[in-house]
Protein backbone atom coordinates (compact mmCIF):
# COMPACT_ATOMS: atom_id res chain seq x y z
CA UNK A 1 0.00 0.00 0.00
CA UNK A 2 1.36 3.05 -0.82
CA UNK A 3 2.57 5.71 1.79
CA UNK A 4 1.59 9.25 0.08
CA UNK A 5 -0.42 11.28 2.16
CA UNK A 6 -3.47 12.16 0.79
CA UNK A 7 -3.98 8.76 -1.31
CA UNK A 8 -7.51 7.26 -1.06
CA UNK A 9 -8.39 3.91 -0.42
CA UNK A 10 -11.57 2.05 -1.35
CA UNK A 11 -13.77 1.14 1.60
CA UNK A 12 -14.70 -2.80 1.57
CA UNK A 13 -18.57 -2.93 0.12
CA UNK A 14 -21.27 -3.12 2.91
CA UNK A 15 -23.60 -6.66 2.81
CA UNK A 16 -26.54 -4.65 3.60
CA UNK A 17 -28.89 -4.18 0.50
CA UNK A 18 -28.96 -0.53 0.00
CA UNK A 19 -26.01 0.69 -2.29
CA UNK A 20 -23.31 3.33 -0.64
CA UNK A 21 -20.88 5.75 -2.32
CA UNK A 22 -17.27 4.66 -0.92
CA UNK A 23 -15.89 5.98 2.04
CA UNK A 24 -12.95 7.78 1.49
CA UNK A 25 -9.68 7.27 3.75
CA UNK A 26 -7.31 9.99 4.39
CA UNK A 27 -3.59 8.16 5.46
CA UNK A 28 -0.67 9.82 7.28
CA UNK A 29 2.83 8.91 6.11
CA UNK A 30 2.74 6.65 8.77
CA UNK A 31 0.22 4.87 7.00
CA UNK A 32 -2.59 5.97 9.47
CA UNK A 33 -6.13 6.72 8.37
CA UNK A 34 -6.47 9.39 10.76
CA UNK A 35 -9.84 10.70 9.06
CA UNK A 36 -13.35 9.63 7.01
CA UNK A 37 -15.06 11.42 4.74
CA UNK A 38 -18.68 10.96 4.38
CA UNK A 39 -21.54 11.11 2.04
CA UNK A 40 -23.25 14.34 3.97
CA UNK A 41 -19.91 16.29 4.26
CA UNK A 42 -19.19 15.30 7.82
CA UNK A 43 -15.92 14.04 8.46
CA UNK A 44 -15.06 11.36 11.26
CA UNK A 45 -11.85 10.82 12.72
CA UNK A 46 -10.33 7.24 13.71
CA UNK A 47 -7.28 6.89 16.06
CA UNK A 48 -4.31 5.07 15.07
CA UNK A 49 -4.33 2.90 17.75
CA UNK A 50 -8.28 1.83 17.77
CA UNK A 51 -9.98 0.43 14.92
CA UNK A 52 -13.53 1.88 16.40
CA UNK A 53 -14.72 4.84 15.57
CA UNK A 54 -14.07 7.79 18.08
CA UNK A 55 -18.08 8.93 17.77
CA UNK A 56 -20.54 6.50 17.33
CA UNK A 57 -20.40 2.14 16.90
CA UNK A 58 -20.10 -0.02 14.24
CA UNK A 59 -21.72 -3.28 14.21
CA UNK A 60 -19.28 -5.69 13.04
CA UNK A 61 -20.76 -9.09 11.73
CA UNK A 62 -18.76 -12.26 11.81
CA UNK A 63 -18.70 -12.39 7.84
CA UNK A 64 -17.45 -9.05 7.27
CA UNK A 65 -14.20 -10.28 9.23
CA UNK A 66 -12.29 -10.20 5.81
CA UNK A 67 -12.89 -7.72 3.20
CA UNK A 68 -14.99 -8.99 -0.12
CA UNK A 69 -12.35 -5.77 -1.58
CA UNK A 70 -9.56 -3.46 -0.91
CA UNK A 71 -6.16 -4.31 -0.49
CA UNK A 72 -5.18 -7.16 2.86
CA UNK A 73 -3.18 -4.61 4.61
CA UNK A 74 -6.73 -2.88 5.33
CA UNK A 75 -8.13 -5.61 6.55
CA UNK A 76 -4.66 -7.13 8.54
CA UNK A 77 -5.07 -3.83 10.11
CA UNK A 78 -8.33 -4.03 11.28
CA UNK A 79 -8.61 -7.96 12.57
CA UNK A 80 -5.00 -6.98 14.79
CA UNK A 81 -6.28 -3.93 15.99
CA UNK A 82 -7.73 -4.88 19.75
CA UNK A 83 -12.06 -3.48 19.79
CA UNK A 84 -12.94 -1.17 22.31
CA UNK A 85 -16.28 -2.81 22.59
CA UNK A 86 -16.96 -6.63 23.20
CA UNK A 87 -18.71 -8.43 20.01
CA UNK A 88 -21.69 -10.01 20.60
CA UNK A 89 -21.92 -13.44 18.45
CA UNK A 90 -24.68 -15.24 18.17
CA UNK A 91 -23.55 -18.50 18.26
CA UNK A 92 -26.92 -20.58 17.65
CA UNK A 93 -25.04 -19.81 14.06
CA UNK A 94 -22.81 -22.69 13.65
CA UNK A 95 -24.61 -26.00 13.82
CA UNK A 96 -22.21 -29.19 12.98
CA UNK A 97 -24.21 -32.40 12.27
CA UNK A 98 -22.34 -34.78 14.18
CA UNK A 99 -25.50 -37.82 13.71
CA UNK A 100 -22.92 -39.73 11.49
CA UNK A 101 -20.58 -39.91 14.24
CA UNK A 102 -22.00 -42.09 17.06
CA UNK A 103 -25.95 -43.92 16.27
CA UNK A 104 -28.34 -41.68 17.88
CA UNK A 105 -32.55 -42.78 17.57
CA UNK A 106 -34.19 -42.13 14.33
CA UNK A 107 -36.27 -38.88 15.83
CA UNK A 108 -33.29 -37.18 17.28
CA UNK A 109 -31.51 -34.47 14.62
CA UNK A 110 -28.18 -33.01 14.59
CA UNK A 111 -27.02 -31.41 17.47
CA UNK A 112 -25.70 -27.56 17.75
CA UNK A 113 -22.27 -27.35 18.80
CA UNK A 114 -22.27 -24.72 21.80
CA UNK A 115 -19.58 -22.51 23.32
CA UNK A 116 -19.22 -20.96 27.01
CA UNK A 117 -18.49 -17.28 27.46
CA UNK A 118 -15.22 -15.98 26.38
CA UNK A 119 -14.46 -18.51 23.42
CA UNK A 120 -13.77 -16.95 20.24
CA UNK A 121 -16.62 -18.06 17.09
CA UNK A 122 -14.95 -20.72 14.82
CA UNK A 123 -14.22 -20.18 11.46
CA UNK A 124 -15.74 -22.27 8.33
CA UNK A 125 -12.47 -24.01 8.24
CA UNK A 126 -12.65 -25.21 11.85
CA UNK A 127 -16.04 -25.96 11.79
CA UNK A 128 -15.43 -28.32 8.35
CA UNK A 129 -12.67 -29.60 10.52
CA UNK A 130 -14.92 -30.38 13.34
CA UNK A 131 -17.28 -32.33 10.84
CA UNK A 132 -14.35 -34.19 9.38
CA UNK A 133 -11.78 -35.25 11.92
CA UNK A 134 -14.01 -37.10 14.87
CA UNK A 135 -15.20 -39.23 11.98
CA UNK A 136 -11.27 -40.04 10.50
CA UNK A 137 -10.26 -40.72 14.37
CA UNK A 138 -13.31 -42.66 14.92
CA UNK A 139 -12.57 -45.00 11.87
CA UNK A 140 -9.13 -45.07 12.72
CA UNK A 141 -9.76 -46.91 16.28
CA UNK A 142 -12.06 -49.01 14.78
CA UNK A 143 -9.47 -50.11 12.52
CA UNK A 144 -6.93 -50.56 15.32
CA UNK A 145 -8.86 -52.40 17.37
CA UNK A 146 -10.24 -54.79 14.33
CA UNK A 147 -6.19 -54.95 13.66
CA UNK A 148 -5.22 -55.73 17.23
CA UNK A 149 -8.35 -58.30 17.56
CA UNK A 150 -6.70 -59.50 14.31
CA UNK A 151 -3.38 -60.53 15.30
CA UNK A 152 -4.21 -61.48 18.41
CA UNK A 153 -6.31 -64.66 16.62
CA UNK A 154 -3.06 -65.17 14.39
CA UNK A 155 -0.45 -65.40 17.41
CA UNK A 156 -3.12 -67.89 19.37
CA UNK A 157 -3.26 -69.91 16.07
CA UNK A 158 0.23 -69.79 15.62
CA UNK A 159 0.72 -70.77 18.98
CA UNK A 160 -1.64 -73.86 18.61
CA UNK A 161 -0.42 -74.86 15.93
CA UNK A 162 3.52 -75.07 17.46
CA UNK A 163 1.91 -76.93 20.19
CA UNK A 164 0.07 -79.14 18.61
CA UNK A 165 2.64 -79.79 16.19
CA UNK A 166 5.26 -80.60 18.98
CA UNK A 167 2.42 -83.13 20.44
CA UNK A 168 2.49 -85.25 17.41
CA UNK A 169 5.81 -84.96 16.50
CA UNK A 170 6.20 -86.49 19.94
CA UNK A 171 3.41 -88.95 19.56
CA UNK A 172 4.99 -89.84 16.10
CA UNK A 173 8.69 -91.61 17.34
CA UNK A 174 9.41 -94.86 17.31
CA UNK A 175 8.16 -95.52 20.39
CA UNK A 176 5.08 -96.68 19.46
CA UNK A 177 2.98 -94.38 21.15
CA UNK A 178 1.65 -92.46 18.30
CA UNK A 179 -1.84 -91.45 17.75
CA UNK A 180 -4.08 -93.98 16.02
CA UNK A 181 -3.92 -92.96 12.41
CA UNK A 182 0.24 -93.59 13.49
CA UNK A 183 0.22 -96.65 14.59
CA UNK A 184 0.00 -98.46 11.73
CA UNK A 185 2.51 -100.19 10.09
CA UNK A 186 3.03 -97.09 7.26
CA UNK A 187 7.16 -96.69 7.41
CA UNK A 188 8.90 -94.17 9.04
CA UNK A 189 9.69 -91.94 5.99
CA UNK A 190 5.70 -91.49 5.39
CA UNK A 191 6.24 -91.99 1.62
CA UNK A 192 3.34 -91.60 -0.63
CA UNK A 193 2.58 -94.98 -2.03
CA UNK A 194 -0.56 -96.38 -3.38
CA UNK A 195 -1.53 -99.30 -0.87
CA UNK A 196 -3.41 -102.88 -1.94
CA UNK A 197 -7.29 -102.26 -1.84
CA UNK A 198 -8.82 -105.25 -2.89
CA UNK A 199 -8.44 -108.91 -2.50
CA UNK A 200 -9.81 -111.62 -4.56
CA UNK A 201 -10.05 -115.72 -3.93
CA UNK A 202 -11.78 -118.18 -5.84
CA UNK A 203 -13.56 -121.50 -5.27
CA UNK A 204 -15.99 -123.62 -7.28
CA UNK A 205 -15.24 -122.19 -10.00
CA UNK A 206 -15.91 -118.65 -9.08
CA UNK A 207 -13.71 -115.83 -8.41
CA UNK A 208 -14.31 -113.21 -4.97
CA UNK A 209 -13.36 -110.07 -5.09
CA UNK A 210 -13.99 -108.06 -2.49
CA UNK A 211 -13.20 -104.42 -1.24
CA UNK A 212 -13.83 -102.25 1.53
CA UNK A 213 -16.89 -99.84 0.73
CA UNK A 214 -17.24 -96.04 0.95
CA UNK A 215 -19.40 -96.69 3.84
CA UNK A 216 -16.68 -98.81 5.22
CA UNK A 217 -18.56 -101.77 4.98
CA UNK A 218 -16.99 -105.13 3.41
CA UNK A 219 -18.60 -105.82 -0.49
CA UNK A 220 -17.64 -108.11 -2.86
CA UNK A 221 -18.80 -109.73 -6.11
CA UNK A 222 -18.35 -112.68 -8.03
CA UNK A 223 -18.14 -114.43 -11.47
CA UNK A 224 -18.89 -117.38 -12.25
CA UNK A 225 -17.41 -119.75 -15.34
CA UNK A 226 -15.09 -118.48 -17.71
CA UNK A 227 -17.29 -115.47 -18.84
CA UNK A 228 -15.31 -112.25 -19.09
CA UNK A 229 -18.11 -109.57 -18.90
CA UNK A 230 -19.82 -108.16 -15.39
CA UNK A 231 -23.30 -109.00 -17.03
CA UNK A 232 -25.06 -112.20 -16.44
CA UNK A 233 -22.23 -114.48 -14.57
CA UNK A 234 -21.87 -111.51 -12.32
CA UNK A 235 -23.50 -111.99 -9.19
CA UNK A 236 -24.86 -108.42 -7.59
CA UNK A 237 -22.67 -106.29 -5.31
CA UNK A 238 -23.15 -108.15 -1.61
CA UNK A 239 -22.96 -106.29 1.47
CA UNK A 240 -21.19 -107.70 4.46
CA UNK A 241 -22.40 -105.54 7.21
CA UNK A 242 -19.83 -104.05 9.42
CA UNK A 243 -17.14 -101.50 9.93
CA UNK A 244 -13.75 -101.50 9.07
CA UNK A 245 -10.96 -99.71 8.98
CA UNK A 246 -8.40 -101.42 6.51
CA UNK A 247 -8.49 -102.81 3.11
CA UNK A 248 -9.02 -106.93 3.21
CA UNK A 249 -7.30 -109.49 2.24
CA UNK A 250 -8.16 -113.34 1.39
CA UNK A 251 -7.67 -116.70 0.52
CA UNK A 252 -8.64 -120.32 -0.55
CA UNK A 253 -8.07 -123.28 0.78
CA UNK A 254 -9.45 -127.05 0.89
CA UNK A 255 -9.17 -128.38 4.17
CA UNK A 256 -11.05 -131.46 3.78
CA UNK A 257 -11.97 -131.50 0.08
CA UNK A 258 -14.27 -128.77 0.08
CA UNK A 259 -12.97 -124.96 -1.67
CA UNK A 260 -13.26 -122.52 1.42
CA UNK A 261 -12.76 -118.99 0.89
CA UNK A 262 -11.81 -116.83 3.85
CA UNK A 263 -11.73 -112.98 4.24
CA UNK A 264 -9.96 -111.05 6.98
CA UNK A 265 -9.98 -107.20 7.83
CA UNK A 266 -9.10 -104.79 10.80
CA UNK A 267 -12.31 -103.80 12.97
CA UNK A 268 -13.15 -99.97 13.30
CA UNK A 269 -12.11 -98.51 16.27
CA UNK A 270 -10.88 -102.04 18.20
CA UNK A 271 -8.58 -102.65 15.23
CA UNK A 272 -9.40 -106.11 15.72
CA UNK A 273 -9.28 -108.47 13.36
CA UNK A 274 -12.79 -109.91 11.88
CA UNK A 275 -13.15 -112.75 9.85
CA UNK A 276 -15.39 -114.71 7.52
CA UNK A 277 -15.70 -117.96 5.23
CA UNK A 278 -17.28 -119.14 2.56
CA UNK A 279 -18.78 -122.46 2.39
CA UNK A 280 -20.84 -124.56 0.41
CA UNK A 281 -21.57 -121.56 -2.30
CA UNK A 282 -22.27 -118.92 0.72
CA UNK A 283 -20.49 -116.77 2.92
CA UNK A 284 -21.98 -116.36 6.97
CA UNK A 285 -23.89 -113.57 7.66
CA UNK A 286 -22.28 -112.67 10.74
CA UNK A 287 -18.27 -112.00 11.48
CA UNK A 288 -15.75 -114.10 13.71
CA UNK A 289 -13.88 -111.71 15.84
CA UNK A 290 -10.72 -113.31 16.14
CA UNK A 291 -8.98 -110.52 18.55
CA UNK A 292 -5.70 -108.99 18.43
CA UNK A 293 -5.65 -105.35 17.91
CA UNK A 294 -3.80 -105.12 14.61
CA UNK A 295 -1.37 -102.24 12.93
CA UNK A 296 -1.89 -103.14 9.37
CA UNK A 297 -3.41 -105.87 7.01
CA UNK A 298 -3.27 -109.41 7.66
CA UNK A 299 -0.74 -111.29 5.96
CA UNK A 300 -1.83 -114.62 4.83
CA UNK A 301 -0.44 -118.17 3.65
CA UNK A 302 -1.37 -121.71 3.33
CA UNK A 303 0.27 -125.25 4.31
CA UNK A 304 -0.42 -128.37 2.54
CA UNK A 305 -1.78 -131.32 3.68
CA UNK A 306 1.06 -133.67 5.67
CA UNK A 307 3.35 -130.93 6.26
CA UNK A 308 6.36 -131.05 8.73
CA UNK A 309 5.24 -131.84 12.31
CA UNK A 310 1.58 -131.68 11.60
CA UNK A 311 0.93 -133.77 14.45
CA UNK A 312 -2.85 -134.55 14.96
CA UNK A 313 -3.72 -132.05 12.05
CA UNK A 314 -2.24 -133.23 8.88
CA UNK A 315 -5.05 -131.27 6.35
CA UNK A 316 -4.26 -128.31 4.74
CA UNK A 317 -4.36 -125.37 6.85
CA UNK A 318 -4.40 -121.74 6.53
CA UNK A 319 -2.10 -119.71 8.55
CA UNK A 320 -2.52 -115.95 9.86
CA UNK A 321 -0.31 -113.11 10.72
CA UNK A 322 -0.38 -109.63 12.02
CA UNK A 323 1.60 -106.93 13.86
CA UNK A 324 -0.36 -106.15 17.22
CA UNK A 325 -0.61 -102.35 17.27
CA UNK A 326 0.63 -101.23 20.65
CA UNK A 327 3.43 -104.02 21.33
CA UNK A 328 4.75 -104.30 17.65
CA UNK A 329 5.03 -108.20 18.50
CA UNK A 330 4.20 -110.46 15.63
CA UNK A 331 1.56 -112.51 16.27
CA UNK A 332 0.41 -116.12 14.76
CA UNK A 333 -2.97 -117.76 14.50
CA UNK A 334 -4.19 -120.81 12.52
CA UNK A 335 -6.89 -122.85 11.47
CA UNK A 336 -6.60 -125.88 13.63
CA UNK A 337 -8.97 -128.72 11.64
CA UNK A 338 -9.62 -130.58 14.88
CA UNK A 339 -11.41 -128.40 16.34
CA UNK A 340 -12.70 -126.59 12.77
CA UNK A 341 -11.66 -123.24 13.97
CA UNK A 342 -8.65 -120.84 15.03
CA UNK A 343 -6.52 -121.47 17.77
CA UNK A 344 -6.48 -118.55 19.91
CA UNK A 345 -4.05 -115.90 18.97
CA UNK A 346 -0.67 -116.99 20.27
CA UNK A 347 2.79 -114.81 20.63
CA UNK A 348 6.18 -116.90 19.99
CA UNK A 349 7.97 -115.83 23.05
CA UNK A 350 11.39 -116.90 22.09
CA UNK A 351 11.07 -113.98 18.35
CA UNK A 352 13.35 -111.63 19.79
CA UNK A 353 12.85 -112.04 23.66
CA UNK A 354 9.30 -110.70 23.62
CA UNK A 355 6.85 -109.41 21.42
CA UNK A 356 6.97 -105.94 23.62
CA UNK A 357 11.21 -105.78 22.52
CA UNK A 358 11.26 -106.32 19.01
CA UNK A 359 12.24 -103.70 16.59
CA UNK A 360 9.24 -102.33 15.50
CA UNK A 361 8.06 -103.30 11.27
CA UNK A 362 8.13 -100.60 8.69
CA UNK A 363 5.20 -102.45 7.19
CA UNK A 364 2.75 -104.84 6.97
CA UNK A 365 3.96 -108.39 6.75
CA UNK A 366 5.25 -110.91 4.38
CA UNK A 367 4.63 -114.34 4.51
CA UNK A 368 5.45 -117.81 2.77
CA UNK A 369 3.91 -121.48 4.08
CA UNK A 370 5.08 -124.73 2.64
CA UNK A 371 4.92 -128.48 3.61
CA UNK A 372 8.51 -128.94 4.27
CA UNK A 373 11.51 -126.77 6.18
CA UNK A 374 11.49 -124.19 6.80
CA UNK A 375 7.94 -124.13 7.66
CA UNK A 376 7.49 -120.38 7.48
CA UNK A 377 8.94 -117.58 6.15
CA UNK A 378 8.19 -113.75 7.55
CA UNK A 379 9.31 -110.70 5.53
CA UNK A 380 8.76 -106.99 6.56
CA UNK A 381 10.79 -103.57 6.18
CA UNK A 382 12.99 -102.55 9.49
CA UNK A 383 11.38 -99.56 11.28
CA UNK A 384 13.78 -96.81 10.97
CA UNK A 385 15.84 -97.60 7.63
CA UNK A 386 12.74 -99.94 5.44
CA UNK A 387 15.24 -102.34 4.42
CA UNK A 388 14.13 -105.65 3.80
CA UNK A 389 14.76 -108.40 6.34
CA UNK A 390 13.59 -112.05 6.50
CA UNK A 391 13.98 -114.68 8.94
CA UNK A 392 12.37 -118.28 8.53
CA UNK A 393 10.76 -121.07 10.91
CA UNK A 394 11.56 -124.87 11.05
CA UNK A 395 9.17 -127.04 12.19
CA UNK A 396 11.52 -130.14 12.94
CA UNK A 397 13.54 -127.63 15.64
CA UNK A 398 10.75 -125.43 16.29
CA UNK A 399 13.01 -123.01 16.25
CA UNK A 400 13.25 -119.34 14.13
CA UNK A 401 16.58 -118.45 12.04
CA UNK A 402 18.00 -114.91 12.71
CA UNK A 403 17.12 -112.14 10.58
CA UNK A 404 18.47 -111.75 7.21
CA UNK A 405 18.76 -107.86 6.36
CA UNK A 406 19.77 -107.53 2.92
CA UNK A 407 19.33 -103.93 2.63
CA UNK A 408 17.54 -101.27 0.30
CA UNK A 409 14.80 -98.55 1.10
CA UNK A 410 11.10 -99.50 0.82
CA UNK A 411 7.97 -98.48 0.77
CA UNK A 412 4.56 -99.76 0.59
CA UNK A 413 4.53 -103.38 1.85
CA UNK A 414 6.04 -106.40 0.54
CA UNK A 415 4.77 -108.75 -2.05
CA UNK A 416 5.72 -111.98 -1.67
CA UNK A 417 4.56 -114.66 -4.65
CA UNK A 418 5.55 -118.90 -3.89
CA UNK A 419 6.56 -119.73 -7.63
CA UNK A 420 6.93 -123.51 -6.31
CA UNK A 421 6.61 -125.59 -2.89
CA UNK A 422 10.61 -124.74 -2.37
CA UNK A 423 10.71 -120.91 -3.51
CA UNK A 424 9.34 -117.94 -3.69
CA UNK A 425 9.98 -114.34 -5.55
CA UNK A 426 9.82 -110.89 -4.05
CA UNK A 427 8.66 -107.82 -5.28
CA UNK A 428 9.12 -104.28 -3.48
CA UNK A 429 8.28 -100.29 -4.83
CA UNK A 430 12.03 -98.87 -3.57
CA UNK A 431 11.95 -95.29 -2.48
CA UNK A 432 12.97 -94.10 -5.82
CA UNK A 433 9.95 -95.73 -7.69
CA UNK A 434 11.97 -98.48 -8.77
CA UNK A 435 10.65 -102.67 -8.41
CA UNK A 436 12.89 -104.25 -6.78
CA UNK A 437 12.97 -107.99 -6.62
CA UNK A 438 15.01 -110.84 -5.40
CA UNK A 439 14.03 -115.32 -5.32
CA UNK A 440 14.81 -117.19 -2.25
CA UNK A 441 14.91 -121.12 -2.33
CA UNK A 442 15.70 -123.61 0.30
CA UNK A 443 18.33 -124.99 -1.77
CA UNK A 444 19.93 -121.65 -0.65
CA UNK A 445 20.14 -122.26 3.25
CA UNK A 446 18.42 -119.95 5.74
CA UNK A 447 21.29 -117.66 5.96
CA UNK A 448 21.49 -117.03 2.49
CA UNK A 449 21.78 -113.83 1.45
CA UNK A 450 20.40 -113.06 -2.15
CA UNK A 451 20.99 -109.70 -4.36
CA UNK A 452 18.33 -107.22 -5.12
CA UNK A 453 17.58 -106.53 -8.56
CA UNK A 454 15.61 -103.69 -9.91
CA UNK A 455 13.63 -103.94 -12.66
CA UNK A 456 13.31 -100.27 -13.04
CA UNK A 457 10.21 -97.58 -13.63
CA UNK A 458 9.22 -94.86 -11.93
CA UNK A 459 6.18 -96.14 -10.11
CA UNK A 460 3.12 -95.13 -7.07
CA UNK A 461 1.90 -98.12 -6.01
CA UNK A 462 2.99 -101.33 -4.78
CA UNK A 463 3.03 -104.32 -7.62
CA UNK A 464 1.20 -107.10 -7.98
CA UNK A 465 2.64 -110.33 -9.15
CA UNK A 466 1.31 -113.44 -10.52
CA UNK A 467 3.03 -116.80 -11.70
CA UNK A 468 1.05 -117.15 -15.30
CA UNK A 469 2.86 -120.66 -16.19
CA UNK A 470 5.20 -122.80 -14.92
CA UNK A 471 6.19 -124.80 -18.34
CA UNK A 472 7.80 -122.76 -19.17
CA UNK A 473 8.15 -120.55 -15.98
CA UNK A 474 6.48 -117.08 -16.36
CA UNK A 475 5.81 -114.27 -13.77
CA UNK A 476 3.71 -111.00 -14.71
CA UNK A 477 4.13 -107.92 -12.52
CA UNK A 478 2.20 -104.56 -12.94
CA UNK A 479 1.96 -101.43 -10.84
CA UNK A 480 1.13 -97.73 -11.27
CA UNK A 481 3.00 -95.56 -13.47
CA UNK A 482 3.83 -91.88 -11.94
CA UNK A 483 1.62 -90.81 -15.27
CA UNK A 484 -1.35 -92.44 -13.69
CA UNK A 485 -1.52 -95.18 -16.15
CA UNK A 486 -0.71 -98.75 -15.01
CA UNK A 487 2.80 -100.41 -16.47
CA UNK A 488 3.54 -104.35 -17.06
CA UNK A 489 6.93 -105.89 -17.25
CA UNK A 490 7.18 -110.10 -17.60
CA UNK A 491 9.69 -112.40 -16.45
CA UNK A 492 10.21 -115.34 -19.21
CA UNK A 493 12.97 -117.36 -20.96
CA UNK A 494 15.04 -117.27 -18.34
CA UNK A 495 14.94 -113.29 -18.06
CA UNK A 496 13.35 -110.13 -17.46
CA UNK A 497 11.94 -108.14 -20.30
CA UNK A 498 14.04 -104.53 -21.01
CA UNK A 499 11.42 -102.17 -20.96
CA UNK A 500 7.75 -101.25 -18.88
CA UNK A 501 5.04 -101.90 -20.97
CA UNK A 502 2.44 -99.11 -21.01
CA UNK A 503 -1.04 -100.58 -21.10
CA UNK A 504 -2.77 -97.22 -21.47
CA UNK A 505 -4.82 -97.91 -19.02
CA UNK A 506 -5.73 -95.86 -16.22
CA UNK A 507 -6.00 -96.24 -12.51
CA UNK A 508 -6.18 -94.50 -8.57
CA UNK A 509 -4.66 -97.56 -7.03
CA UNK A 510 -2.43 -100.10 -6.90
CA UNK A 511 -3.67 -103.21 -8.90
CA UNK A 512 -4.50 -106.51 -8.04
CA UNK A 513 -3.39 -109.77 -10.36
CA UNK A 514 -5.15 -112.99 -9.78
CA UNK A 515 -5.46 -116.35 -11.70
CA UNK A 516 -7.86 -118.93 -10.87
CA UNK A 517 -9.11 -122.09 -11.94
CA UNK A 518 -12.02 -122.57 -14.08
CA UNK A 519 -13.55 -125.87 -14.52
CA UNK A 520 -15.96 -127.30 -17.43
CA UNK A 521 -19.81 -126.39 -16.58
CA UNK A 522 -20.40 -130.30 -17.80
CA UNK A 523 -17.60 -131.45 -15.80
CA UNK A 524 -15.78 -132.62 -18.69
CA UNK A 525 -12.47 -131.77 -20.55
CA UNK A 526 -9.82 -129.71 -19.14
CA UNK A 527 -9.97 -127.12 -16.92
CA UNK A 528 -8.61 -123.68 -18.07
CA UNK A 529 -6.55 -121.03 -16.48
CA UNK A 530 -8.02 -117.62 -16.28
CA UNK A 531 -6.21 -114.39 -15.13
CA UNK A 532 -8.14 -111.10 -13.59
CA UNK A 533 -6.18 -107.59 -13.59
CA UNK A 534 -8.72 -105.24 -11.20
CA UNK A 535 -8.15 -101.39 -9.32
CA UNK A 536 -10.20 -99.13 -8.45
CA UNK A 537 -11.05 -96.30 -10.82
CA UNK A 538 -10.54 -92.86 -10.31
CA UNK A 539 -15.00 -92.77 -9.38
CA UNK A 540 -14.45 -95.16 -7.11
CA UNK A 541 -15.70 -98.25 -8.83
CA UNK A 542 -14.53 -101.50 -9.42
CA UNK A 543 -12.76 -101.76 -12.72
CA UNK A 544 -11.07 -105.10 -14.69
CA UNK A 545 -10.10 -106.92 -17.45
CA UNK A 546 -10.26 -110.88 -17.70
CA UNK A 547 -8.68 -112.99 -19.91
CA UNK A 548 -7.67 -116.66 -20.52
CA UNK A 549 -4.23 -117.21 -19.36
CA UNK A 550 -2.69 -119.08 -22.33
CA UNK A 551 -2.34 -116.65 -24.90
CA UNK A 552 0.10 -115.26 -27.13
CA UNK A 553 -1.58 -111.43 -27.33
CA UNK A 554 0.45 -108.34 -25.49
CA UNK A 555 -1.15 -107.50 -22.10
CA UNK A 556 -1.88 -104.39 -23.76
CA UNK A 557 -4.18 -106.04 -26.04
CA UNK A 558 -5.62 -108.04 -23.34
CA UNK A 559 -6.36 -104.57 -21.30
CA UNK A 560 -8.95 -103.31 -24.42
CA UNK A 561 -11.57 -105.17 -22.78
CA UNK A 562 -10.87 -103.10 -19.53
CA UNK A 563 -14.54 -101.91 -17.96
CA UNK A 564 -16.78 -101.18 -14.77
CA UNK A 565 -18.34 -103.41 -12.62
CA UNK A 566 -19.78 -100.42 -10.47
CA UNK A 567 -19.76 -100.42 -6.94
CA UNK A 568 -18.29 -97.36 -3.98
CA UNK A 569 -15.10 -98.44 -3.07
CA UNK A 570 -12.35 -96.81 -0.32
CA UNK A 571 -9.28 -95.64 -1.81
CA UNK A 572 -8.11 -95.30 1.76
CA UNK A 573 -5.64 -97.50 3.55
CA UNK A 574 -4.83 -97.84 7.50
CA UNK A 575 -1.93 -95.18 6.38
CA UNK A 576 -4.27 -92.50 5.18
Amino acid sequence: MSSDPGKEVCDPQPLDDEPRSPALFTVDDAGNAEKQSNDDGSVTAYDRSNASPRSGTVDIAISEMSPRSGTADVAKEEEESPKSEAVEVDTNKFHVDISHLEARPPSSGPEAVRYSAGLEPMSNLEILNAQQVPVWMTKKRWFILAGAILLLLVVAIIVIGLVAGLVLARRGGDDGDSPAADKAACGTTRRPVHRQLLAAAAADSSLFVFGRGSDDDMWYRTLSGDNSTWTGPWGKWVQMREKFSGPPTAIDWAPRGSTRVHVFAPLQDSFNVLAAGYENGSLPTSWENLGESVAGPVALCKIPAGFVNAGADPAERIDQWVINRESRGIFHNFWNNVIDGFQEPSTYKDWEGSPSVQQPSASSLGAVCRKDDPVHTLLMYANGTESVRFRHYTGSTRSWSSWVDIGGQFKGDPVLVPVNETYFTFFGIHADGDIVTFNWSNATGLGYRPALVSLGGNLTSMPSAVVTSMDPLRLDVVALGADGKFQHKAFQDGKWSRDWEDLGVNGSSAPLLYKYEVKPDSGLGESRNRTVMAAIGEDNQLEFASWETETNSTWKELLTTWTSAGGSLSKKSMCD
